[in-house]
């Protein structure tokens, strides 16, 4: 008789991979750290974390620098993450351009391009295209060992695919992920663009928490939730498209999509034309989301009064991500965000008078840090998609799950085994 299982046992190996990408994550928010400070820092034993970090320096993660003085007098060797040491390339793929950077294990940017795509109507060209791109990074740069995609929701993971809703209302699963691994010469990881912007944040952001909710408020609403460095994903992936809820519209009489009455494709396009029909907007052609942002900055009583709707809407998504998933830090991104101070206190005031004062006053509710300038060896200032620097995060959280992997890869490319 076959056993039914509902959930996978924990073994000594996942306590290690665990253990391995805590301590990352530690010296990546801390820099340098002697290994006897690791161990107090991380509740470990001393032998635990020599083992990890022996480990690490094998695989080029992280390296000893130089003898230093403690406070109490005694030599020590601080452990800090190799800079040099292992590389990924991190690539957002929408339905028109590719995005390819090429990053270190802490983010920082030393390349970066951009491809013009047509993903639904030009196929075949842009499978080749990405796969081309990834294998010539990755001779070009020879510390490159694995790369991570940020790809359009909803992704089903366990198909490896997008799905695609057409204008007539029809389904389509468009495959991405076998085709592209083919091609190329890397491993490669695939996350829909929330997953990767939850693993960005919680892997380059200044969160310290322990579970992590991330509302991707751009063009359409789409969530994710990290819980202990895991992303929940579902039984097909699909898990966080949270503008899928049904919510209702005070302004229309109806019940309605989250992603119908409050993104910038429907909604912003009603709130536009109710925009350019106010007396001081009539000869206003073209409107854009960042214009209407900057008129409630400058006190226009309409654009205020949008924004702060808006703010309501999206405070009734996450009074539903409070309720069902218990975060204590709820990060927003993507161009929303724009809206500032006014939004955020909209969506505040809306989810603290539909949550218990207990739960509110304990939860974090903040914009997204990482959308501005990131660490770029490019050029100075210069602005990285976040997305990109969310698939950067796929790629590096994976590696450090599949460590062996990668070193017989790395081996294998340096003449060193198979």
């Amino acid at each position: 008789m076959p056993f039914i299982i509902s959930q996978k046992g924990s073994n000594e190996n996942d306590l290690m991979l665990h253990n391995r990408s805590a301590l990352v994550k530690f010296l990546m928010k801390n820099g340098a750290c002697p290994r006897s400070e690791l161990a107090k820092a991380m509740n470990l034993t001393q032998a635990s974390i020599s083992k990890i970090v022996n480990n690490l320096i094998d695989e080029g993660v992280v390296q000893e620098k130089s003898s230093e003085k403690s406070p109490n007098g005694k030599r020590v060797i601080p452990v800090a993450l190799n800079e040099s040491g292992v590389q990924f390339i991190g690539i957002r793929i929408t339905w028109t351009s590719a995005l390819f950077g090429v990053f270190s294990l802490r983010g920082v940017c030393s390349h970066y391009e951009t491809k013009e795509i047509s993903l639904h109507d030009g196929y075949d060209d842009a499978i080749l295209l990405i796969s081309d791109t990834i294998n010539r990074l990755s001779f070009e740069y020879p510390n490159i060992i694995s790369a991570g995609v940020s790809v359009p929701s909803p992704y089903i993971g366990k198909e490896g695919s997008i799905l695609y809703t057409g204008p007539d209302g029809n389904d389509e699963l468009i495959s991405i992920a076998k085709e592209i691994r083919q091609n190329s010469n890397i491993p490669i990881y695939f996350k829909n663009d929330a997953k990767a912007g939850a693993l960005a944040e919680w892997w380059f952001g200044s969160h310290d928490c322990s579970v992590l909710f991330h509302l991707l408020a751009g063009d359409r609403l789409h969530s994710s939730v990290i819980v202990n460095d895991e992303p929940i994903v579902g039984a097909y992936g699909i898990a966080g498209e949270i503008g899928e809820n049904i919510v209702f519209d005070d302004e229309t009489g109806r019940y309605a999509k989250l992603n119908d009455c409050a993104s910038s494709s429907a909604f912003l396009d009603n709130f536009i034309r109710n925009i350019q029909s106010a007396s001081r907007w009539a000869d206003s052609a073209d409107i854009t989301l960042r214009a209407v942002f900057r008129a409630a900055e400058n006190n226009d009583p309409y654009a205020r009064d949008r924004v702060m709707r808006l703010g309501r809407f999206l405070g009734i998504a996450l009074t539903g991500a409070i309720n069902m998933l218990n975060p204590d830090v709820i990060v927003i991104t993507d161009s929303l965000t724009a809206g500032g101070e006014l939004l955020l206190e909209s969506i505040k005031e809306t989810v603290k008078s539909n949550v218990p004062a207990y739960v509110y006053d304990r939860i974090q509710i903040r914009f997204s840090t990482l959308s501005g300038t990131w660490l770029s060896a490019v050029q100075p200032g210069f602005v990285i998609e976040p997305s990109v620097l969310g698939a950067v995060a796929v790629a590096i959280d994976m590696y450090l799950q599949d460590a062996a992997r990668y070193i017989k890869r790395k081996n294998a490319r340096m003449g060193y085994g198979t």
